[in-house]
């Protein structure tokens, strides 16, 4: 999921350059995806000894 964008550091993949973006602010700026997570919830109920 898109999360936005910020500036270029040595070591980004090219293919992470947004390229429209770099040139509207003449500088190279990354797109950054925010991580999906799962989430696999278990709830279990159930009365307990007397």
């Amino acid at each position: 999921m898109f999360f936005g964008t910020r500036d270029y550091r040595p070591g980004d993949e090219i293919r992470r350059i947004n390229w429209k973006a770099a040139a509207r602010m003449d500088e190279l700026v990354v797109t950054e995806f925010e991580e999906e997570r799962a989430a696999d919830v278990t709830v279990v109920l159930g009365r307990g000894p007397r």
